[in-house]
């Protein structure tokens, strides 16, 4: 009798905990690569913290819950981490939280000369497999938190290969469509880009696009050790990749006039034939700088940033307070264009970060811009930097008057010390 009794109780634990596993219906995953994030006991971030999620740890999403229903200026997501249930605050510009929807499958096209199929959403995890271009894979989740990669703007795709390996990629690579027919009858086909490469050396013939189809003429646009600014990607019904590259320049009569633009490339190139980045100052380091401080410095805030800037027009000026050290980046914005003549534009490096240097790696703790300039003075006692901008000319105020805020080094930051303005 008594080993009956047990035998019932021990039915009904596991109808219970059957019960429980079946209220908590999942509606995606989550990702996060930032350590210490809080998981809360209700909706509220002043309610008690149950748990904290470590730096690349999986979790499960259970529910979101409405900004709207709480009356709060944020959603949250009801979470599970190892059979733990909690809240955790929805924070959509945050890229160390990734969240990943489940979906239908549908499927996806490599449109790059390679792709890495990776252990974890993340450019820094293991790679599972290497994928060819125009190699079909089913795409099992996707996220629906941008983020920026090497300054390219997308979100990770969780997918299968052919291989039935299951990972990661980065979207911008992939081309999607509802049913693996469909992309399997794709032959040649465009898809925008936005980045830079470096020609090496000058090619005997580049490529033009007539009637769809790529065609090839003799060079007389592309020069060697030149950057050139890419427009979108090419790729053939063989597998090959193209890109489309462009460099021009502009001219403005006045501050009022429109910008005239005179194109002097356009063509398209092979990809093996070019070193390719998504940004222009990362690629600059790679091939024009020599100091190792200088290119970690670049490739890091290609990194952090999603414009391009020019370190062609930047200076980096240091300095030590207590055991470390800070770097004072001052840059101008790259822009597409080679020049522009006469355009209304900022004097240059008009942009400012300052980097805390932490171990083999940088911490941004101050970002300015002025549509005019910016001027750094790192011999006075505490460094101070001086962000001068004016109102844009189609305004009601005149582009002649200039606000300058004036930055002083207090701490381990820096803080606002003074506001003018001057006609």
């Amino acid at each position: 009798m008594k080993q009956c009794v047990t035998k019932s109780v021990f039915v009904l634990i596991l109808l219970s905990l059957s019960l429980t596993n079946c209220l908590w219906k999942q509606i995606g995953n989550g990702y996060t690569t930032k350590s210490k994030i809080q998981v809360y006991s209700k909706p509220d971030d002043t309610s008690s913290v149950l748990f904290e999620i470590p730096k690349n740890a999986n979790f499960v999403i259970l529910e979101k819950i409405s900004k709207k229903d709480l009356k709060q200026s944020n959603d949250w997501w009801k979470i599970k981490k190892d059979n733990q249930v909690g809240y955790l605050k929805d924070q959509s510009r945050d890229s160390n939280l990734i969240f990943l929807s489940v979906l239908n499958p549908h499927f996806g096209l490599v449109a790059a000369t390679s792709l890495f199929l990776r252990s974890e959403p993340n450019v820094e995890s293991k790679a599972i497999e290497k994928l060819k271009t125009k190699d079909i894979v089913e795409i099992l989740e996707e996220s629906h938190s941008p983020i920026s990669v090497n300054g390219k703007q997308g979100n990770w795709m969780k997918v299968k290969s052919k291989s039935q390996s299951i990972g990661y990629v980065f979207s911008p690579y992939i081309v999607i469509g509802d049913t693996e027919e469909i992309l399997a009858t794709l032959s040649d086909f465009e898809t925008k880009e936005s980045g830079w490469v470096y020609v090496k050396n000058k090619p005997s013939f580049v490529h033009q696009l007539y009637n769809r189809k790529l065609i090839k003429i003799n060079n007389e646009q592309v020069e060697e050790d030149q950057f050139y600014f890419v427009k979108s990607r090419y790729v053939t019904n063989e597998g090959k990749v193209f890109f489309r590259v462009l460099k021009q320049k502009s001219r403005q009569e006045d501050w009022y006039s429109d910008i005239e633009t005179t194109v002097i490339t356009d063509c398209y190139l092979p990809a093996e034939s070019l070193v390719l980045s998504n940004q222009y100052a990362s690629l600059y380091a790679r091939i024009r700088l020599f100091e190792p401080t200088e290119k970690k410095i670049f490739d890091f805030l290609s990194k952090e940033i999603s414009y391009d800037i020019d370190p062609n027009q930047t200076s980096i000026k240091s300095f030590q307070s207590k055991k470390d050290r800070y770097f004072i980046v001052t840059t101008t914005a790259r822009d597409e264009n080679d020049e522009c003549i006469g355009c209304f534009l900022p004097e240059l490096e008009n942009i400012v970060y300052v980097l805390k240097e932490k171990a083999n790696t940088f911490e941004i703790i101050f970002y300015e811009s002025g549509s005019r300039s910016a001027i750094i003075d790192t011999y006075a006692i505490s460094p101070k930097i001086i962000i001068r901008t004016s109102p844009l000319p189609e305004g009601d105020e005149s582009p002649s008057k200039i606000y300058s805020n004036e930055y002083e080094f207090r701490g381990e930051k820096f803080v606002l010390i003074k506001s003018e303005t001057t006609e």
